[in-house]
């Protein structure tokens, strides 16, 4: 049943949250921006064939948006990529419980989720099986990924909750996907049938807020809970995340609606 709370201000002030650069929201905001270039993830040099694997800002547990460039003599060239990643932990590859990603260049940035099981000691890994014109091969490299706001772990569970979407939060109505796994014999296990409660925030200073309406999140099966929210405006927001009969906060802290 979609609930909805009350806000303080109304849907006419879309658009007028304070600058998230004037607010405590920017100093743990990990997202912030890092200029116009891109990160390099990986490049492959082929003859003349060059491919690079790029993001818009460094790699981070939870999601991240990828895209593939590819030039043959300097020229952009097609291509096609299956970027899979892993995280290796003593000669053993622990698959995140998500998709692999397919690019083709020229397309617009597909979504890269990694999840780390925060209690182990290891590396990532992305195998990277690429093909252009009469050109083909796969690549093991190793990346450096950051700890990030989009993953959170369920205190007293050991289950990991993951933002899925929004990917880039706008204000209006949008679809909010969960994922919630546990890590079991050395593999991401889905967590099924869990309810899930929400309280999304936004400070705006001298002790005033308020929140947006929502629909609570329900279980669409293999470990995801799928429902809505309304960001009434753009600025920096905090959603808590309460799961499981017991209610207990996961807070992803500190975004940027836009």
């Amino acid at each position: 049943m979609k609930r909805i709370l009350l806000t303080l201000f109304g849907l006419s002030l879309v658009g007028c949250a304070p600058d998230i650069t004037e607010t405590d929201f920017f100093s743990r905001h990990p997202d912030a921006p890092v200029g116009d270039e891109s990160v390099e993830v990986t490049s492959v040099q082929d003859g003349a064939l060059e491919l690079r694997v790029t993001a818009p800002r460094p790699l981070q547990w939870g999601h991240n948006l990828i895209s593939l460039e590819a030039f043959a003599g300097g020229d952009p060239a097609g291509a096609e990529a299956t970027v899979t990643p892993y995280f290796l932990v003593e000669g053993d590859r622990i698959p995140v419980p998500f998709d692999p990603v397919t690019l083709r260049s020229g397309d617009e940035p597909a979504v890269l989720y990694l999840l780390e099981p925060v209690e182990l000691d290891g590396r990532w890994v992305l195998d990277v099986v690429w093909q252009s014109a009469g050109s083909s091969g796969t690549r093991t490299v190793d990346v450096t990924v950051r700890p990030g706001l989009w993953v959170g772990t369920v205190p007293g569970t050991g289950e990991y909750l993951t933002w899925v979407r929004p990917t880039e939060p706008r204000t209006g109505q949008d679809v909010l996907e969960l994922a919630l796994h546990r890590f079991i014999e050395g593999r991401f296990q889905p967590v099924e049938g869990v309810p899930f409660d929400l309280y999304p925030y936004m400070d705006m200073g001298g002790g005033e807020g308020h929140s947006t309406p929502y629909a609570p999140p329900g279980s669409v099966g293999n470990g995801r809970y799928r429902g809505e929210i309304n960001f009434i405006m753009s600025g920096g927001w905090d959603l808590t995340v309460y799961v499981g009969a017991n209610r207990t906060a996961v807070l992803f802290e500190g975004f940027e609606v836009r």
